[in-house]
């Protein structure tokens, strides 16, 4: 089978979820299907671990998903095509599958803007009518599509995903990038990762004269940032309150591995990475009990309502004022791990890959 990638997200420099999803996923298909011929199509130079497969680089990264792609698949005559993101190009082969990686903006339309979320309904639909099969991170995230889009009755199928252990583990030695300890949430800073009920959380964390701990925020800003800007200076805690903006690849362990505990406050999540990385960074986790995180989390982290700062601030003092709490979550952490791989998510999507039946 002639199986085309769309890797334009995978060669993205500053990697984030979809990014860095898209560029592993690739990797592991590649190392692990000795069946199917693979031609990755990129706006961007890239290169994986293997050398089996075909690089075809267009140089015209503008209009990419709507002119540029389509074109080169047009050319190709592939079998089949794969989508890491979401959004299926203006043409695509007959077999083509792609990823839902989550439908926040359908519970929370209010943290999207409109033009954000014309464009995902936009590529929902077009997924509904072209693809002969969707993936899924969660169960949770099919559920969801269910829901939404009933009369879609072709293949679905949850793959999951992993992580670079080796990136978290080896970071021993690393060098502590600030001299205090500190709490650690990645991820976009906007208002449906629920930043602001996090930064009330710490305020009130931090009326306690023995609470000692800064926050290290560590993302790019996203949709209602401009409120969360607004209650850092309300609170007066712009001495506490650490804005890193986006972290590389090669400095973002050692943030893991010597925080004193992750907080995960997301309303709405398709998966949630940065959990992973924390249990591989043997940090203790905090979290939302919402959308897919319970299924992705199990018991290995301690749950709290985000709607309710009171209670985010008051689950964060449990866990750092008990060692022994701290340490059975390390110790689940690490367990729960070991439930997640990127073979295991590249062997379901070549499962996927090797149904599809062009007559169909």
């Amino acid at each position: 089978m002639k199986i085309a990638i769309d890797a334009a997200q995978a060669a993205a420099d500053k990697k984030t979820g979809i990014e860095y999803f898209s560029y592993q996923l690739i990797d592991s298909l590649l190392s692990n299907d000795k069946k199917n011929k693979y031609t990755i199509l990129t706006n961007k130079e890239v290169r994986f671990s293997t050398n089996n497969y075909e690089l075809i680089h267009s140089k015209k990264k503008r209009f990419w998903n709507k002119f540029q792609l389509p074109l080169l698949l047009m050319r190709g005559n592939y079998d089949a095509f794969l989508e890491p993101g979401y959004m299926l190009p203006s043409y695509c082969p007959r077999n083509s599958t792609t990823y839902v990686h989550d439908l926040g903006f359908k519970h929370y339309a209010e943290c999207y803007s409109i033009k954000n979320k014309l464009l995902q309904e936009s590529a929902l639909k077009s997924a509904v009518k072209k693809a002969k099969a969707i993936l899924f991170l969660t169960e949770s995230s099919k559920t969801d599509f269910q829901t939404f889009y009933p009369n879609f009755r072709r293949r679905m199928q949850v793959t999951g995903l992993s992580i670079d252990e080796g990136r978290f583990i080896n970071t021993k030695e690393s060098t502590k990038p600030i001299k205090d300890d500190y709490l650690l949430y990645v991820g976009r800073l906007e208002k449906k990762k629920n930043i602001l009920n996090l930064v009330k959380a710490f305020a009130i964390l931090c009326k306690e004269k023995s609470f000692k701990h800064k926050l290290i925020l560590a993302g790019k800003h996203g949709y209602g940032y401009e409120k969360i800007e607004q209650e850092i200076k309300k609170n007066n805690l712009g001495n506490k309150i650490i804005i890193t903006g986006y972290i590389s690849d090669d400095a973002l362990p050692s943030y893991y591995k010597h925080a004193s505990l992750f907080v995960f406050p997301s309303f709405y999540e398709g998966f949630g990475i940065p959990i992973l990385e924390a249990f591989a960074s043997q940090t203790p986790v905090v979290c939302s009990k919402s959308s897919s995180l319970p299924e992705v989390a199990g018991d290995a982290v301690k749950y709290f309502d985000p709607e309710k700062p009171e209670q985010i601030a008051e689950t964060i003092s449990v866990v750092l004022g008990s060692k022994k709490e701290a340490d059975k979550l390390v110790k689940l952490g690490s367990e729960r791990l070991g439930k997640y791989s990127w073979k295991m998510t590249a062997l379901k999507v070549i499962e996927v890959f090797n149904s599809l039946d062009e007559k169909k």
